[in-house]
Order: structure tokens, then C-alpha cells, then sequence
């Protein structure tokens, strides 16, 4: 009886060695690199978020890169899938106010700076922003402006 269950589940591990091998020799999708600037106003985002996501009947992951200093850039190793994408960008702006921390949050001083969305929604939560993912690199520069 060991004899048997030992052999069921040598096997078992066995087909599932084979899955995994499967499953690494498979690519899936293309993916691509993509860089570029992003611009507020004319001015570099100093800092914000980029993501790419799949509008094709297919869908597909959505993948994404911080913005610094105005630019991203995303390998194409974790990079977009071809086809096309619509954008969200987003970056947080400071107001000049102060709220109270409310615990459990902490802050030395006890109050932290209020931020508030930078970019409009129509580049980010309603965004009409879209760009079509070619093999290789694509490069796209976004100049947004504020209304």
C-alpha cells in the first residue's frame, strides 16, 4: 500500500515538474518597452504615476512606471502588452494646508501636508488619453495641461 501511494505521488510531482517546464517555455503575450516625459502645464511632473492599460476584446495586465523628475520609463520585461492602451496619469500637489494625523497614523509634528490631484481627471479617472503599443521600444511624451 505505501508502495502504491509513493508511486501516485511520484508521478503526481512528476506532471507537475512537466506543467511548470510547460508553463516557462511559454511567453505569452508580447510586451513592450515604453519611455517618454510628461509635462503639466509645460512644466516636468516632479513626481506621479504612469499606467498603460489594454482597451483590446483580449484585455491584458495593465502595467505602469512612477514618473520623477518628469520622465518613466518601463522595461519591457514587466513593460505593456501590444495594442492599444489607454494612459492614466496621476500626481499629487500640495495645498498649503495642514491636517491633524488621526491615529493610528503618527507624524512628528502631528499634522501633515493636505495633497490634492494635480492632473485633471481626463487624463487620469476619465481618461481620453490613448497610445497604441508597437514591438521594440515606444517613446511617447505627454504635454498635459491643467483646463
Amino acid at each position: 500500500m505505501k508502495s502504491c501511494v509513493l508511486g501516485i505521488c511520484l508521478l503526481s510531482g512528476g506532471l507537475y515538474l512537466v506543467s511548470i517546464a510547460g508553463c516557462a517555455g511559454s511567453s505569452g503575450p508580447e510586451r513592450a518597452s515604453v519611455s517618454g516625459t510628461v509635462k503639466l502645464d509645460g512644466a516636468p511632473v516632479e513626481q506621479g504615476t504612469i499606467a498603460f492599460i489594454p482597451t483590446g476584446p483580449k484585455g491584458g495586465p495593465t502595467s505602469g512606471d512612477v514618473i520623477e523628475k518628469g520622465s518613466y520609463s518601463i522595461a519591457a520585461a514587466g513593460g505593456p502588452i501590444l495594442g492599444e492602451h489607454k494612459v492614466e496619469i496621476r500626481a499629487m500637489k500640495k495645498t498649503g494646508k495642514q491636517l491633524k494625523v488621526m491615529p493610528p497614523a503618527t507624524s512628528p509634528t502631528g499634522f501633515v501636508d493636505e495633497t490634492v490631484e494635480a492632473v485633471p481627471a481626463k487624463y487620469n479617472s476619465s481618461s481620453t488619453l490613448t497610445q497604441t503599443l508597437k514591438s521594440g521600444h515606444n517613446k511617447f511624451d505627454f504635454d498635459l495641461k491643467s483646463e
